[in-house]
């Protein structure tokens, strides 16, 4: 271990992109030192190791050090190829309107089902910015609350926050891109709909649902079995679909007999350590090789459509998406006893108050318990 100057310590040097330790109160964060063109900049990573002992490195600190140390193989490529000058760290003068359109096409060409959305949402953003030269970093808080307001005066509040939710997944997309450092949505509050509760699956659903297979009683296969199985590992790990497709066998790892999943969310852009649960863990077909762990996953669309013949085959009347695992995951999770801090943790949100709609289904669920309790 090198010696430590000014609170930072040099862990990989290459010769335009040194990549970086700084001490902070909460451990080491890391960070990319890159010198381009006689000009030098950080590009902070977001991790955070708990030493730089390598003695002490625990397996979520090597995880973030084998993930940072390929961004940085990535920088050195970038220079060596003269890509890097063209795409910069973070861009947030690039068109917001360019590159929401460019999403709104790759959207409307792959999912039939939701393109109207996405297409009616497009229209009303072009409609309320009326420059078609407006920049990500134009987007603040006065804006978006602006936006709130002009689409609750023109279509109903269900409409509204469907099209709002969309800009937010823009938003995520470009954070993603490296087109913006912060996302300037994750402060505003989203517009909720009337009469919405989110839809879960009880325990006795789930039981029900296991115990029920992809092949119908005429002896018809329904769906390819790997959709059943992943839609289960996400009812006992919360993440969502577009973290669970991309789960290699390497990043699952057997520590103390139990099974440990390190991924970084999509969403958050967090590195994350998990412990999985035995019903997840059956469902995995790769633990530590290089493929896939749900290989021949389909699309999210198509998946869905495995679900309600799914549902539809164990008798469940509840309109049955992926992102129903994700609801139904919070809600065990609060009928056990989690508390809504964990839980904020183990979902990934950034903001409490969306981790709070869940304790509202949580109460439900037990008007539900006390109208089974017997008569005497």
């Amino acid at each position: 271990m090198e010696n430590i100057e000014n609170n930072f310590i040099t862990i990989s040097k290459s010769t335009n992109v040194i990549l970086r330790a700084r001490k902070i109160k909460s451990g080491w964060s890391l960070l990319l030192d890159i010198h381009y063109k006689g000009k030098r900049k950080t590009e902070y990573l977001k991790m955070i190791l708990s030493s730089v002992d390598k003695r002490k490195y625990t397996n979520s600190d090597n995880e973030k050090l084998r993930i940072a140390k390929k961004i940085q193989a990535k920088r050195v490529i970038e220079i060596a190829d003269g890509t890097y000058g063209n795409i910069n760290i973070f861009n947030e003068k690039a068109n917001l309107l360019k590159y929401y359109q460019m999403l709104a096409d790759e959207h409307i060409s792959n999912h039939a089902k939701t393109k109207y959305k996405w297409t009616a949402s497009l229209k009303y953003f072009k409609e309320y910015i009326k420059n078609n030269n407006v920049q990500f970093n134009h987007v603040k808080r006065n804006f978006l609350e602006g936006y709130k307001a002009f689409l609750l005066g023109k279509v109903s509040r269900n409409s509204a926050s469907t099209y709002f939710s969309i800009l937010s997944q823009v938003f995520v997309k470009a954070r993603v891109d490296k087109i913006i450092q912060s996302n300037p949505m994750s402060d505003v509050r989203g517009i909720t709909q009337h009469g919405s509760l989110k839809t879960f699956l009880t325990v006795d659903e789930l039981k029900l649902l296991l115990s029920t297979g992809n092949v119908n009683s005429s002896g018809k296969v329904l769906f390819p079995l790997v959709s059943k199985k992943a839609f289960i590992f996400c009812c006992f790990t919360g993440l969502r679909f577009s973290d669970v497709r991309l789960l290699t066998g390497e990043q699952i790892q057997i520590e103390d007999s139990n099974h440990y999943l390190y991924f970084i969310s999509g969403k958050s852009n967090k590195a994350d350590r998990i412990k999985l649960h035995p019903l997840a863990v059956e469902q995995l077909s790769n633990i530590g090789g290089q493929g896939k762990v749900f290989p021949g996953l389909a699309s999210k669309d198509v998946i869905n459509d495995h679900l309600k013949l799914w549902g539809k085959n164990a008798g469940i009347g509840k309109h049955i998406t992926f992102h129903v695992s994700k609801h139904t995951f919070a809600t065990m999770a609060l009928n056990v006893g989690v508390d809504i801090y964990t839980l904020k943790e183990l979902l990934h949100h950034s903001n409490i108050k969306t981790t709070e709609i869940y304790a509202k289904l949580l109460s439900k669920t037990k008007e539900e318990a006390i109208d089974k309790l017997p008569n005497l």
